[in-house]
C-alpha cells in the first residue's frame, strides 16, 4: 500500500501541528507543514504531495494566489487541493472550486470528520490517474 503524502500550508503553526500529528497518528500519512507560502512553493515540487491542504487567508500570499501558482505548473499542477477556511458562504466555495480546488474545509475543523474525509477520499482515488483541476 502506498504511503501518502500530505503537504499543508497555513500560517497557524498550532492549527497545522494539530492537523498533521492527528493524520500521522491515525493514518500514518507522510506529513508535513509550512507557515511561509513562499517556502512551501518553493518545495512543493520536490515534496509531491498527494494532497495538499491550503489555508485561504495567510499574509504575503492567499491561499488562492498560491494555487493559482501550482496550477500554472506542470510538475504541480495536478495536485489535489483542499482550502482550509473560515469562509463559509457559497460563494466562498464557487470561488476556491472555479480557481482549482478539489476540496473546501471550513474551520474550526472538526479533526475526526477531516480524516474521515480524507480516507474517503483516498481510498476512492484512482491511483493510475492524477486529481485533476476542476
Amino acid at each position: 500500500m502506498k504511503n501518502h503524502k500530505i503537504m499543508l500550508v497555513d500560517d497557524d503553526p498550532l492549527i497545522s501541528e494539530i492537523i498533521c500529528a492527528t493524520l500521522r497518528k491515525e493514518t500514518s500519512f507522510d506529513t508535513c507543514y509550512f507557515e511561509d507560502p513562499t517556502e512551501a512553493l518553493q518545495k512543493i515540487s520536490e515534496i509531491t504531495p498527494d494532497i495538499l491542504l491550503l489555508d485561504w487567508e495567510m499574509p504575503d500570499m492567499s491561499g488562492l494566489e498560491f494555487l493559482h501558482h501550482i496550477r500554472k505548473n506542470n510538475d504541480t499542477q495536478n495536485i489535489c487541493v483542499f482550502m482550509l477556511t473560515g469562509k463559509k458562504t457559497d460563494h466562498d466555495f464557487e470561488v476556491a472550486r472555479q480557481a482549482g480546488a478539489d476540496g473546501y474545509f471550513t474551520k474550526p475543523i472538526d479533526i475526526l470528520a477531516f480524516n474521515n474525509s480524507i480516507l474517503t477520499f483516498l481510498a476512492t482515488k484512482d491511483e493510475t490517474i492524477k486529481c485533476t483541476a476542476h
